[in-house]
Parts: C-alpha cells; sequence; structure tokens
C-alpha cells in the first residue's frame, strides 16, 4: 500500500504540468502548480532544504494537502523528523481512503522510529537487503522534464533500484524523460567489484571514466528501463533510432539469427508514442527482451549478445546521448551501501 501511495504522488508530479484546469482557475493557483514542480524537481536533486522550502510557498499560496506529504518526504530525507512527522499528521487530518489513511500512518510510525534511532547515537551502517526484504519507494522528479519516477520498483516479483535518471533530447527538444533500473539483490552483491576499480563508495569514485557504465553493461541482473515521453513521435521514428543506434553495438557481419532478432527487437517499439506515453524496456540475465506500453508487455527475442548491445544504445560508448549516459548512472552509489 505504501508503494501504491507514493506512486500516486510521482504519478502526480509527472501530470502537473498536462493537468486539465478548472473552469476558473484563481491567480494564485499557476504559482502554486509551479511551487509543487519546483519541489519535486530539487527532491530529484535531493537538495531537500530548497523543496521544503518550495513545498511551504505552495501551501501558504494555496493550502493543498498534497503539499503537506511532500514535505514529509522532504524533511523525513533531510532529518528533520519532527517536522516530518507534523507534515504527515497534518495530511492525514483530510479526508482520505482507508488505505491512503493507513500507509500515511505507517509512514508517521517509521518517522518516529529513525527520531529513536537518531537520538540513540551514530547509525550503524545500513545493512544489504535481505533477500525479498522490501526497500522504501520515494518519487523523484526528472528535472528538465520534471517526469515522475519512483526509486525502487517491482517487475516480475524483484525488487528493482534506480541507478540514473535523465531526459533525451532530439534537436534541442525534450523527447522522453528515463529512469534507468537495476535487479536489487544480485545488483549489490556484485557492486563490490565496482567499489574495489573504483577505490571508494562515492559517487564521484564510482562514475570517473566509464567505469560505472561498464558495471551495469557487464552486470549478471536484470535490467529495466523506464521511459516516459513528454513529446509524441512516430514509431517508425522510434524503431528508425533504434536500428541506427544497435548498428555501433552490433558485429559489422551479424549472423542470420542476430540478424532475425535484431528485427524482432524492433518490431516491439510498433506503438506510436503520444505524449505521456510509457515504455517500459526489460532484460533478464539470460537476454530475454521484452517491451512494455499502454500496459501490454511484448515478449521479444532471447539473446544475450543483443540484450547487452540493447543496454550500449543508452550506456555505450556510442550512446545516443553522452548526456543521458552519464546522468543514467548519477544514483549508482545506491548499490554501494
Amino acid at each position: 500500500m505504501l508503494a501504491r501511495a507514493l506512486a500516486v504522488a510521482a504519478v502526480a508530479v509527472a501530470s502537473a504540468a498536462h493537468a486539465k484546469e478548472p473552469p476558473a482557475p484563481t491567480p494564485k493557483q499557476p504559482e502554486a502548480k509551479q511551487h509543487y514542480a519546483d519541489g519535486m524537481v530539487r527532491m530529484g536533486l535531493r537538495d531537500w532544504d530548497a523543496a521544503i522550502k518550495e513545498f511551504n510557498e505552495g501551501f501558504r499560496v494555496s493550502p493543498d494537502p498534497l503539499f503537506q506529504l511532500q514535505l514529509g518526504h522532504a524533511n523525513r530525507l533531510a532529518g528533520k523528523w519532527d517536522d516530518a512527522a507534523a507534515a504527515y499528521r497534518r495530511y492525514l487530518r483530510g479526508k482520505l481512503p482507508a488505505d491512503e489513511r493507513a500507509d500515511v500512518e505507517v509512514l508517521v510510525e517509521l518517522v518516529e522510529a529513525e527520531k529513536k534511532r537518531a537520538q540513540a547515537g551514530p547509525p550503524a551502517p545500513s545493512p544489504r537487503p535481505k533477500p525479498g526484504q522490501l526497500i522504501p519507494a520515494m518519487p523523484l522528479a526528472e528535472p528538465e522534464t520534471k517526469a515522475g519516477f519512483l526509486t525502487t520498483v517491482v517487475s516480475d516479483g524483484k525488487m528493482y533500484t534506480m541507478v540514473g535518471i535523465g531526459a533525451r533530447k532530439i534537436y534541442g527538444f525534450n523527447l522522453h524523460a528515463m529512469a534507468l533500473y537495476v535487479e536489487d539483490e544480485p545488483a549489490r552483491a556484485q557492486a563490490k567489484k565496482l567499489v574495489d576499480r573504483a577505490g571508494g563508495r562515492d559517487l564521484a569514485h564510482l562514475t570517473a571514466g566509464d567505469l560505472a557504465q561498464e558495471f551495469l553493461l557487464d552486470g549478471d541482473f536484470g535490467k529495466a528501463a523506464q521511459l516516459k515521453f513528454v513529446r509524441g513521435t512516430s514509431a517508425k521514428e522510434l524503431q528508425r533510432g533504434y536500428r541506427e543506434a544497435l548498428g555501433y553495438a552490433l558485429p559489422s557481419s551479424p549472423s542470420a539469427k542476430l540478424k532475425r532478432d535484431v528485427d524482432r527487437l524492433i518490431a516491439l517499439f510498433a506503438a506510436d508514442p503520444a505524449e505521456n506515453d510509457e515504455y517500459i524496456v526489460r532484460a533478464t540475465p539470460a537476454g530475454e527482451i521484452s517491451v512494455e506500453t499502454r500496459g501490454i508487455r511484448l515478449r521479444g527475442p532471447t539473446n544475450q549478445e543483443l540484450a547487452r548491445a540493447l543496454w550500449q544504445v543508452w550506456l555505450g560508448k556510442h550512446a545516443v546521448s553522452a548526456q543521458l549516459r552519464k546522468q543514467l548512472v548519477d544514483r549508482i552509489d545506491a548499490l554501494a551501501h
């Protein structure tokens, strides 16, 4: 239930810029919406104090209870336990569905527990999640597009952790926001190799050179990319782009089977992406590729060589965007702690 409640907040961010205006908006409503969107951007950048300021300003302009929910999240991440609990309790004063109320009440309990741990002294290093253990999901907004994502998601019954978030530009215009996720348990177990090579656990060490990109490309764990389109395009253009990008990652003289598998993969991108549409691209360690859009998941080929080439489209030396290539590893330190 908690993940569902946080997902609602993330979707609200993604749709804020496109929400239908009420018949007679007051002059202050656009200002409040801007504060909300800016606050979610600051959340994505981990600038908790700036996010708190934006949400407080937004609530001052328009007392929407959703500002209190986000103030709870931002204050909790900033370690301001009393302020977080107070914001969550203010949100609970509203009329909420029973399941959502229960979710927020759990958040209050978590904040109180975190406060007690903080008062007990310096916290011990966080243990790695145990197999099957749930990891809290937090909403994040991609800064360029303000599209909303969650830091952890469940796919095929397995927990996936976000390792990066960014925007794909075409001719200077944003086409889609993108979040990259990895299967949490095996990725954390294998991250020790990355830490050893990098010589440190902090983000600066882990992302030096191409270490992070190579780790993700070579890692024996599931990977998933969530693409949220902010501009419509045609399936033909999308397919042409992926075929061209794959050409840089595959042998110059591919086998007949690899050619067939490339055609099967390209065929998965058959729907014209409209504004606000979403694609989810997945690949397992065995090379099973699938693409989901509009709630329909299409199974593609099983080919480890092709699966690696698919991730090279975004992470390889000839990636479609050098900026996005860097952005997609800007949270990889989440695996090293």
